[in-house]
């Protein structure tokens, strides 16, 4: 059995898809011609669940044919350059010249569904109008082929997962308003370092997963190629863990779990919560060499990783640059010493790089990569 497709509300088409005047839907659109064509109004809800879908509605005025026209619903999220597009026939093929009789004011209404692996964000609503055939679209007096509508919150949680504007109201909750312009804007790093100084202190939860979205995109993480490392130091004393998991969020709360109930714990925080540093950081290559060879490679951003079987040993580009250690002679040394390895002739030697940021007092403070 194929799954269900969303039954769009009964509409009266002679009364609801076209008007002699221009629907008042107190929008404050303003008006955008495309030639003898003008978008007079629109309607957008704020916010849709991933998984789900949500309807537009536009107000053209026209003398077009309309039955010869396509809309396109295009959808671009910045930072992250996500996109999503939609075409459609106007109102799905519902109102044409006839049902129009000289009714000048047309009503686009359509149900957008959204891919189910859509990346979450804050995504800005393009709607455009060409010829089926010649796939040429209107255009308007700034030479631009599409209109902005309004901007569109596109969240993988805190909100209901039915049709955005149908089902509810599609009204962003305030306690996601909150949060969200911190969380999908050019830097979700702060709010994935406050869940983890709440996880640690037990203070009240942030809002807990939308910037681990944000920070997953921004980045291009994906759980299945990277190796996430979270770092908790205080002075001469720090604990470090490093996994894999399905998200950066499962990630991070399971690693806290297992640093908090370390005995070594209570030594990281005793000189106060305010001298805490936390890094997160992605290792995104992996290159293996051999340590006889003469090696060229410049260390400044790359750590390093010895392993034999089941063992291994590493040093982080963070703590390599934060140690000065910008030589493959002074990591390959350090490593051999720390860990008093005899001989480092059963090792496999790999160069690493990564991204991340560390997190000092309440603030992000800086990127390395």
């Amino acid at each position: 059995m194929g799954a269900k497709r969303k039954k769009m509300p009964m509409v009266d088409l002679s009364t609801d898809l076209a008007f002699a005047s221009p629907p008042s839907w107190h929008t404050g659109f303003q008006e955008v011609a495309m030639g003898d064509t003008a978008i007079v109004n629109a309607q957008l809800p704020e916010a849709v669940r991933v998984g789900s879908g949500f309807v537009v509605k536009a107000a053209l005025r026209t003398g077009l044919k309309i039955e010869n026209y396509e809309v396109v619903v295009r959808g671009v999220s910045a930072p992250f350059t996500n996109t999503f597009q939609d075409v459609h026939l106007f109102s799905d093929g519902a109102v044409n010249s006839t049902i129009a009789n000289n009714r000048p004011f047309l009503i686009d209404y359509h149900f957008v569904r959204l891919h189910p692996n859509i990346q979450p964000g804050r995504y800005q609503i393009f709607w455009s109008l060409r010829h089926i055939e010649t796939k040429k679209p209107l255009l308007t007096g700034r030479g631009e082929d599409s209109v902005f509508l309004g901007s569109l919150h596109i969240l993988p949680e805190g909100l209901p997962s039915k049709a955005s504007g149908i089902d509810w109201d599609g009204n962003l909750p305030k306690e996601l308003r909150d949060n969200f312009a911190e969380e999908f804007t050019e830097t979700p790093e702060s709010g994935v370092f406050e869940f983890i100084f709440n996880e640690m202190t037990g203070k009240p939860q942030h809002q807990s997963g939308l910037s681990f979205f944000a920070y997953e995109q921004k980045y291009r993480i994906s759980p299945s190629k990277h190796f996430v490392y979270l770092t908790i130091a205080n002075g001469d004393h720090a604990i470090r863990w490093g996994c894999t998991r399905k998200n950066l969020k499962t990630a991070v709360a399971r690693n806290i779990d297992k640093i908090c109930g370390r005995n070594d714990f209570q030594t990281v925080l005793q000189s106060g919560d305010e001298n805490i540093t936390l890094k997160l950081e992605i290792i995104i290559a992996e290159a293996k060499i051999d340590p006889k060879e003469q090696q060229t490679a410049n260390m400044a951003c790359r750590g390093m990783k010895l392993e034999r079987d089941d063992r291994s040993y590493i040093l982080l580009p963070s703590e390599a640059y934060d140690k000065k250690m910008l030589s493959f002679e002074q990591q390959f040394a350090h490593l051999v010493a720390l860990h008093d390895i005899d001989s480092p002739d059963d090792y496999s030697c790999y160069l690493l790089e990564s991204i991340g940021h560390a997190f000092y007092r309440g603030r992000v403070s800086g990127h390395y990569e």
